[in-house]
């Protein structure tokens, strides 16, 4: 800011103008009109009433009109520069390119001033003055400033004059707006205002937006006055201007009191913005309460925002803080400053201390309305439009959460983060790419999106989730779909110590949902873990190989209690892979593939425990290998192909002996055939249950009628089942006894009885002869029970066989109602288990006196689906506390026979919320063909559950 001297060449130009105002020739005022018009093919002896009578000169119609009127200009140049001293609109009728006031290398080309008076001047391009182009209100006209000026859509032209040169000014208590206009050229270099394409001095409420200024000292500068003249500059708005090519792009000075900057573009500029205390004799003053938000500050030399000090003569004021966040500063890592976590030398413009710039935008498109992402390093340090711009923004270790929506963009993943999404049902990541999301770094975790990447293959190996690296993945509760689900290209090298967990996804997949690419070569632990997933072929299974989850080269990993179905392309299969070691593949649900639920070839060290193996077309496992343990597994209906591959388990030998291999303790039963062994070894095949309580069928027992076995496995002894009362049975007096049978043909030492009430365990000693254990229990609680017998030798094998359920029931307790709806679950519907939406559902159950089976009605719908049950009769009621739970069977869409099972939740009981679990299946063969299952007790969206006690 220039001293004193500077105001008073400022007063001369002031007092020169005002002579010029004298000297003018007084005219008679027209009689007033509304609208006039000027041309330069007019002729001011004209009336001004119409374009055939339009008047030559602007100024002569601003002499002539009355207040209020407006004054329409034709395209053309007018050579005379302009006074308004009355309430006005002067408007072009072309517009600036070609509607030009030449000012004629005067002072100034439009002077707006008169006390009380609203202006507005709109469409002209302003050339050929000295000193400022538009100005409205002076400090040296302070009695007669207009009130209000709209300034629009101007083009002014650059100064020629030497000093104090402005575009447009505004100052001295005048309020209105600078919109649309194009300044240029103001380039006098002092430290002040001068030299501004726009200027707002000691005048408050100004809106400046929608201009560009180019090659300016300043291009938009707010002043204000504190002790030179009590002249503050409050509330002024500075938005959605281009402002580029200046000495400093925008500047706020001296007693400026919240100034906003927003939303402009202010690039490659030597500064971006400049806030600028003074401390002068004069003046001692500092701005305050500066927001600059939402800006693209951009290309600026020397820095992007400044936070300054003019003066040092009495150290009175001090730089003000700036609050500059949530602006993009041309680089997704955000400013550079010390203070920006990234460290100095960023892509983004430089910012000064006092200068608060975290959160920034992480791109250039991101503005206050989608703000979708943010980047959490404890704080947030950048939001973001993309998810890829979050990444960019992010360090290692930062947590990037999106927000639900819908993602149109391919991710590349080259930091150590956690991609968190809002909601895995409506937080949306999808486009037909060969990688939908690639990942090139270690410790990734991604978790809570729809990754719908392309259903063709667009590429090698197209995907929705491709990895990259050796070690620290997490994919865990997403709905991911693609030609490939997830496909693992690694890990590789012999010092890869290695963590990845992919857990609870649904995956519907062409090819495979889960796909390791490349074999582990790494001689350390690999520690892949696959858990909890549903994965399903997807709609064009027309492919020659398909598959959920393939595996090759793997150490020490577990696949686990994950569901896969419908694989039933040429060579579909639930899990297969080869040349893995120490693997557990256990509490799997394999069902419907073209080929084998489990196949894996030159293994070694391998137990698959504790999964269903059911309805795949060849076997249900097929394995080569050594030190293989099939234990604990129901397989049931496979082989029924047409193929030499027929059987529930299908033992050979490929590349390497086969060895070691034990398969006990499974339910191997109609199946095609039991237990195939090609291999020139015997197998242990002890402790099974092939179906009948006979054993197998196989020369060796001509009295079997179960799953047939070939020659080299031993499979005496088989195991048994359990019997018991299918009936519930009613609580009398308090109590209800039951008994159960299991039977066994094994030469066990010690039969174990857990009744499922929380009761002690009940153990009886056996003798070599015995084939059967009887038990009963007293039960004095309504309920559902699974009760479970365990029979051991003193070899540690132990056989397991479950009786679901006993049903005790009490005939005088109340009935349950229900009514309303639930959100429908992923899964839940086995037939699409994609679809979710709104369940409704009804129910009254209860018990009639002197029956034994209860009476009501249940309905649910589920519209998604197209499925809508009605119930037909029920077989059993339990009410135990704030649970209710009922058994019966019923239709669906009026057809069929199909049992189903309610589960409900007063939560007035509980002092927590009502909860409704429906399952709903069909028998074939004895097997549960589940329809639909909500799985777990759901919160109900609306309605209520009711439990009546009587």
């Amino acid at each position: 800011m220039k001293e004193t001297k500077n105001f008073k060449r400022l007063m001369t130009f002031a007092i020169a103008m005002t002579l010029c105002l004298t000297a003018l020739a007084i005219v008679p005022t027209v009689s007033a009109a509304t609208e006039y018009y000027v041309s330069t093919t007019g002729d001011n002896a004209n009336t001004g009433l119409s374009w055939a009578e339009a008047w030559r000169d602007i100024q002569y119609a601003v002499d002539n009109v009355g207040s209020g009127d407006t004054v329409h200009v034709a395209a053309g140049t007018y050579n005379e520069n302009i006074i308004i001293d009355k309430s006005l609109t002067v408007v072009s009728v072309e517009g600036s390119e070609v509607t030009i006031i030449n000012a004629q290398v005067l002072g100034f080309g439009v002077l707006i001033h008169g006390t009380g008076t609203v202006v507005t001047f709109d469409g002209f391009t302003v050339e050929n003055y000295k000193r400022v182009g538009i100005l409205a209100g002076s400090f040296s006209l302070a009695e007669e400033d207009p009130d209000v000026v709209h300034i629009l859509n101007n083009i002014v032209k650059e100064p020629i004059g030497q000093q104090n040169n402005n575009c447009i000014q505004i100052g001295d208590g005048t309020t209105g707006t600078v919109i649309g206009n194009e300044v240029m050229g103001a380039s006098l270099e002092s430290p002040d205002w001068t030299g501004s394409g726009i200027l707002v001095a000691g005048s408050s409420n100004v809106v400046i937006s929608n201009n560009y200024a180019h090659d300016c000292e300043s291009g938009i500068v707010i002043v204000g006055y504190a002790e030179y003249r009590d002249a503050p500059a409050i509330n002024n708005l500075i938005e959605d201007n281009l402002v580029e090519d200046s000495g400093t792009g925008i500047s706020v000075q001296m007693y400026s009191i919240g100034t906003i900057i927003r939303y402009n573009n202010v690039l490659n500029n030597n500064g971006g913005i400049a806030v600028m205390a003074i401390d002068y004799s004069w003046e001692h003053s500092t701005p305050s309460c500066t927001e600059i938000h939402f800006n693209n500050i951009v290309g600026n030399v020397n820095y992007g925002v400044k936070s300054g000090l003019w003066g040092s003569d009495t150290g009175e004021v001090l730089a003000e803080e700036i609050n500059a966040t949530y602006n993009w500063w041309g680089h997704a890592t955000g400013a550079d400053h010390i203070s920006n976590p990234h460290g100095t030398g960023q892509g983004g413009d430089a910012v000064t201390d006092n200068v608060g710039f975290i959160p920034w935008y992480a791109t250039s498109t991101t503005t206050s309305s989608t703000e979708y992402v943010t980047v959490n390093h404890n704080p947030i340090i950048a939001v973001s439009d993309t998810i890829q711009g979050g990444i960019d923004a992010a360090l290692d270790g930062d947590i990037i959460n999106v927000a639900a929506g819908t993602y149109n963009e391919n991710v590349v993943v080259d930091k150590s983060v956690d991609l968190v999404g809002e909601n895995k049902e409506t937080t949306i990541i999808q486009k037909d790419v060969n990688r939908l999301i690639q990942i090139n770094s270690e410790d990734v975790v991604i978790t809570g999106f729809s990754i719908l990447g392309s259903m063709v293959n667009v590429g090698h190996v197209t995907s929705a989730i491709f990895f990259d690296e050796n070690s620290g993945l997490t994919i865990e509760d997403n709905i991911i779909e693609g030609w490939c689900g997830i496909v693992l290209n690694g890990p590789s090298g012999e010092d890869v110590d290695v963590t990845m967990t992919i857990k609870d996804n649904y995956i519907k997949a062409n090819l495979r949902g889960i796909m390791q690419l490349v074999p582990q070569t790494s001689t350390n632990p690999l520690n892949l873990l696959i858990e909890g997933n549903t994965i399903k072929c997807g709609d064009n299974p027309d492919h020659t190989v398909s598959g959920g989850i393939y595996i090759q080269g793997l150490k020490n990993s577990i696949i686990q209690d994950n569901i896969i179905r419908g694989f039933i392309g040429p060579s579909g299969r639930g899990i297969s892979g080869s040349e893995n070691d120490n693997i557990i593949i256990s509490g799997n649900t394999l069902d419907g593939s073209a080929t084998y639920g489990i196949a894996m070839w030159v293994v070694t060290n391998i137990k698959i425990d504790g999964n269903t193996i059911t309805n795949n077309k060849r076997a249900g496992i097929n394995i080569k290998g050594q030190n293989i343990d099939i234990i604990n597994n129901d397989i049931k209906e496979n082989g029924f192909g047409g193929s030499k591959y027929n059987v529930g388990v299908y033992i050979a030998e490929f590349s390497i002996p086969t060895q070691n291999v034990n398969v006990n303790c499974n339910i191997i039963e109609d199946n095609a055939a039991g237990l195939t062994n090609v291999a020139p070894i015997e197998i242990n095949a002890e402790y099974n249950w092939w179906g009948h309580c006979s054993g197998p069928i196989h020369s060796g027992n001509p009295s079997g009628l179960g799953n047939a076995v070939s020659d080299n496995v031993d499979y005496d002894p088989w195991a048994g089942k359990v019997i018991g009362p299918t009936d519930p049975v009613p609580l009398v007096d308090g109590s209800a006894t039951v008994s159960l049978t299991g039977y066994f043909t094994c030469n066990m030492d010690t039969a174990t009885f857990d009744w499922g009430d929380g009761s002690s365990l009940e153990s009886t000693d056996l003798s070599p002869s015995d084939t059967s254990i009887t038990g009963s229990h007293t039960y004095t609680e309504a309920g559902v029970y699974t009760v479970t017998l365990t029979i051991d030798d003193d070899n540690s094998w132990s056989i397991t066989m479950k009786f679901q359920y006993v049903v005790v029931y009490d005939p005088d307790a109340g009935f349950v109602t229900g009514g309303g709806w639930i959100n429908s679950p992923i899964g839940a519907y086995r037939d699409d288990p994609s679809l979710t939406g709104k369940a409704n559902f009804g129910f009254v159950s209860k018990y009639k006196k002197g029956q034994s089976t209860p009476t009501g009605n249940t309905q649910f719908q589920f519209k998604a689906g197209g499925l809508n049950f009605h119930s037909s009769e029920y077989d059993w009621m339990v009410l135990a506390g704030a649970k209710a739970m009922y058994k019966g069977t019923g239709t669906i869409n009026n057809a069929g026979t199909y049992k189903f099972i309610i589960t409900a939740g007063d939560g007035q009981i509980s002092r927590g919320t009502d909860t409704f679990r429906i399952k709903i299946w069909y028998e074939d063969n004895g097997n549960e063909i589940i329809v639909y299952d909500n799985g777990t007790d759901t919160p109900l969206g609306g309605g209520q559950i009711k439990i009546h006690q009587k």
